[in-house]
């Protein structure tokens, strides 16, 4: 008995071997075939980048994804990711059984009513009734087909993903800038600490960078071609696709966007487009709050929050509860920035992410300190760069402010807030070279 069991072991270990050697090469395959795309498809050819110093930041994105990957299920039991993986697992086992179910549990409406015939699978599943987290899912089924069940593998497709959305961030924001001493602003797109890793893995954030990036890029070209049904039928996908991978996001978005739109018409004052924008948002939020409290925007944060609290974080930090109350969400607001952007302090991280998170965060003040004088001082011919730099100030620091209003715990902040990075670091380095070097100032291609 003891023989057969000791002759199982060995099987079982042959097999576990077999299948992270499957894995491997998978990954390597899916690796070098997106690699060939960055090295031949017009999409990819950026001025001042070559294709291999692409492949290279994309190599640093896959082996963030595999990191994400391996320290989530090592560390945390496979947290939500794993989750999301093993409700496509349930999915795909639709396939060989009946492939109509397969499609409907694929393309289908989800947390509505339930046809009896996938009732088998929707009770094993444990998203169905969250729309974002099943749209995740669903990317990943199709993923599914080509990962062969290789979990790892899928950390492939998904930082592929974000890295179009980051490379859409780059031909949207270089060139606005013609010097060939940009190579901080091409890292803080591509290397960022926090985007290699949160934006690489097997969950929202990959769908969101690649949406905004995307986003960002079409409405820039705005000012340049007139508006077409195929420009609103690529942006409203854009939105699409935030609604349901993130529905606040896009409702954080929405200030910003109108206030770019009507800043290409208005081009006297765009700070004023934008702070009249604000303005607006704000009296409809205190308007439905006092009158219609059941709909009330800051009932929802306040819904969140306390969800929030009653979750158990291992870096949890001190929040005061907003309370639906006004007067106690404003009052909050200068605690969320000290939560989103001050912790944790460097000399009481516990970890290597968390000190180069810390690290991050303080960069980022540094920058913006920096980049703060020619945030409100451009030239008047300058407003294409203007509006884009607005864009991204105020709809990065609302999902900071909001982030920081829900939030409790310095992880989830992190994984939240690394969508804007790829966004406002760029943005604060072309503001503080142009202010702190003349003769780049005048090198600046409006």
């Amino acid at each position: 008995m003891s023989h057969k069991r000791n002759i199982y072991t060995v099987y079982q270990q042959n097999d576990a071997n077999r299948f992270k050697l499957i894995a491997t090469a998978l990954i390597l395959l899916y690796s070098a075939c997106f690699v060939y795309l960055i090295h031949t498809t017009k999409f990819f050819q950026l001025k001042g980048l070559s294709p291999n110093l692409l492949s290279f930041f994309f190599i640093i994105k896959v082996l963030g994804g595999i990191a994400y990957a391996y320290i989530h299920s090592t560390r945390y039991g496979g947290g939500d990711s794993w989750m999301y993986f093993q409700d496509c697992k349930i999915i795909h086992s639709a396939l060989s059984n009946n492939p109509l179910h397969y499609f409907y549990l694929l393309l289908g409406p989800n947390n509505v009513f339930k046809p009896e015939f996938i009732q088998p699978y929707v009770q094993q599943m444990g998203y169905w009734h969250d729309t974002a987290a099943y749209t995740v899912i669903r990317l990943n089924t199709i993923i599914y087909l080509l990962s062969f069940g290789h979990y790892y593998v899928h950390s492939v497709f998904m930082a592929f993903l974000s890295f179009i959305g980051l490379t859409f961030i780059y031909k949207t924001l270089t060139p606005h800038i013609k010097s060939p001493k940009n190579m901080p602003i091409v890292f803080s797109i591509f290397l960022l600490p926090s985007t290699v890793f949160w934006s690489s893995g097997l969950h929202k954030e990959s769908i969101i960078v690649f949406a905004l990036g995307c986003l960002l890029f079409k409405l820039s070209k705005l000012s340049q071609i007139k508006l077409n049904l195929k420009n609103i039928a690529q942006i409203a996908l854009c939105f699409l696709i935030l609604t349901l991978a993130r529905f606040y996001v896009l409702l954080i978005l929405l200030p910003p966007t109108v206030a770019f739109l009507t800043s290409i018409n208005n081009k006297s004052n765009v700070l004023w487009q934008y702070l009249k924008a604000y303005a607006i948002v704000a009296s409809l939020i205190l308007f439905v709050h006092h009158l219609y409290p059941a709909y009330s925007p800051i009932k929802v944060l306040s819904i969140k929050q306390t969800q929030f609290f009653a979750l158990d974080g291992n870096s949890n930090v001190e929040l005061n509860s907003i309370d639906n109350n006004t007067i106690e969400l404003i009052k909050t607001i200068p605690h969320t920035l000290i939560n989103t952007m001050l912790k944790p302090l460097p000399w009481r991280t516990n970890s290597f992410y968390q000190l180069l998170y810390s690290i991050e965060n303080y960069i980022l003040i540094l920058l913006f300190i920096l980049a703060s004088k020619s945030a409100f001082q451009f030239k008047k011919e300058a407003i294409s760069f203007q509006n884009i730099s607005y864009f991204i100030l105020f709809f990065s620091f609302s999902l900071i402010i909001v982030i920081g209003i829900v939030v409790p715990n310095l992880g989830a902040i992190a994984r939240y807030k690394s969508v804007v990075l790829p966004l406002l670091f760029p943005i604060l380095l072309i503001l503080w070279k142009a202010q702190t070097n003349a003769k780049e100032t005048t090198n600046i291609n409006y």
